[in-house]
């Protein structure tokens, strides 16, 4: 999968071809591309993108766009801090917020893993419409804004809705965050999975030129009864697909994720692990998209109304 990417574009193809714009990670990381896909499908319109991690040509943004979407992914986490002070002393464009999350990792202070606090909110406080994908997120980032913020699912799920779960037997998506956790309990976990009997699809949820985000989806998630994850869009791939998941989470966002949404368990432990792949892991209905389709139209509406 790929977006028009802004910065990347050959010379004499660098007009802008939207009205809208996005500001995105283009890590190819498939949990930074299936919000993207899902927020354009949407809104009716393949957004030309900016790469948040690049310099981003202000100027061109507000001459060329009538507004800017910020989403979705985990757009919060420290990384992207330059982008979020830039854009709150720069765009000068109306901002819809929409399916973002903060990343607070296990071990780290807060300011160690997550954006500044004043910048996103200053951004939060002037948009059209915010919605972030956890209550963690909306109360460290948008104090006393509560009844302005959109608390829902992933927008990931949405995109997920057509997708065929044609489960295997016995067989187990492994979904791996190799930053977060190491290659050791890793392979403990493949390990033990194959110990009770399963076939193990082993995947770091990064698509390359020879394998897509459709073919990851489809060639690991939707041939497996069960995924066991490290990472939070392995979990939020499961849910959104109906499979049962279990979960060892290395941060906020993970633990978040399962306590506002559910469809699995999360295990702290191999021992954990082992008692929870001895239960029954039967197909789970698909979540209901009600949520995420209202904040949809809400954003249409909103852009709509603009000039």
């Amino acid at each position: 999968m790929l977006f028009r990417n802004m910065q990347l574009l050959a010379i004499g193809d660098e007009g802008a071809r939207s009205k809208i714009t996005q500001f995105i990670s283009t890590n190819a990381n498939i949990g930074n591309y299936m919000p993207v896909k899902a927020i354009q499908n949407m809104l009716g319109e393949a957004t030309d993108v900016w790469n948040m991690h690049r310099q981003i040509d202000w100027d061109f943004v507000n001459s060329n766009y009538k507004a800017a979407v910020i989403g979705g992914a985990g757009l919060l986490a420290k990384t992207f801090n330059k982008f979020w002070v830039d854009c709150a002393a720069n765009c000068k464009i109306p901002i819809i917020v929409w399916g973002v999350g903060t990343c607070i990792v296990d071990g780290f202070e807060l300011e160690d893993t997550s954006c500044e606090i004043e910048p996103v909110r200053s951004i939060f406080e002037r948009a059209l419409l915010v919605n972030v994908r956890d209550e963690l997120t909306a109360n460290l980032y948008g104090a006393g804004m509560a009844d302005a913020i959109s608390i829902t699912a992933c927008p990931t799920i949405y995109y997920l809705r057509d997708f065929e779960v044609v489960a295997e037997p016995k067989t187990v998506t492994l979904s791996v965050h190799p930053d977060l956790v190491n290659s050791e309990t890793h392979d403990a976990i493949e390990a033990l999975c194959e110990s009770k009997g399963f076939t193990v699809l082993r995947t770091e949820n990064v698509q390359t030129p020879e394998e897509g985000l459709e073919d990851i989806i489809r060639n690991y998630y939707c041939r497996s009864e069960l995924v066991v994850a490290t990472r939070l869009h392995g979990a939020i791939t499961a849910y959104g697909l109906g499979i049962p998941y279990l979960a060892l989470p290395g941060d906020e966002k993970l633990r978040e994720f399962h306590r506002l949404f559910g469809g699995g368990h999360l295990f702290s432990n191999l021992d954990e692990l082992a008692e929870l792949l001895n239960a029954g892991h039967a197909e789970l209905p698909r979540p209901d998209l009600a949520d995420v389709l209202e904040f949809g139209a809400r954003a249409r509406a909103a852009l709509a109304d603009l000039s």
